[in-house]
């Protein structure tokens, strides 16, 4: 079994259980390994059905500090390749602006100059649609995918569309389960 496989199954089957403990800090050394190995935060949280707050909070917890501090001498140019680089990594663009203390328009206008896309929640890499791609023809719906990979429904469905992943019509599928049992009574 792959581990899209075991995803697609943990999908079906809702969320995952909570991380506590050993079992905690296992999965955080080793998402940390795959950070540090140029895995973004969105491709590990699709990889292990978590939520990217969740990862983010795994990988502090690891050690893989976030801070992104900006000392007071810092040039535009600096800045710019250190917002990029942590947009890059996975922050976002708001999250930038939570952490520098710096407009969401400066924090823009450095991504741009930096050729990034300013803004994660519109965009998603062709690796991560890829892998998203490959989760939802096992099964997972955009939803799902969509809180994985921590962007919006109508980010994930626009990336999906742009990946060329056919779609599944809207809606629940049928199942025998939603039929009224029988109720003739027996005489």
């Amino acid at each position: 079994m792959t581990a899209g496989d075991r995803n697609a199954a943990r999908a079906r089957r809702g969320p995952p259980h909570p991380l506590r403990g050993r079992q905690r800090q296992r999965v955080a050394t080793a998402i940390a390994a795959r950070f540090r190995s140029g895995e973004t935060v969105a491709e590990l949280a699709a990889v292990l059905g978590r939520r990217h707050d969740t990862v983010l909070r795994l990988l502090t917890e690891a050690g893989i500090a976030f801070p992104v501090v900006l000392p007071p001498e810092t040039t535009d140019e600096d800045t710019t390749r250190i917002l990029a680089y942590w947009h890059r990594r996975g922050l976002s663009a708001e999250t930038l602006v939570d952490q520098t203390g710096l407009s969401s328009r400066t924090i823009r206008r450095h991504l741009a100059a930096a050729g990034v896309a300013p803004s994660t929640s519109s965009v998603l890499s062709p690796r991560a649609a890829a892998l998203a791609g490959r989760q939802y023809g096992k099964g997972s719906s955009i939803r799902q995918l969509a809180a994985r990979f921590g962007c919006s429904y109508t980010t994930m469905h626009t990336a999906l569309v742009a990946a060329g992943i056919s779609l599944r019509p809207r809606g629940r599928r049928p199942s025998t389960c939603d039929q009224p049992p029988n109720t003739t009574v027996a005489t």
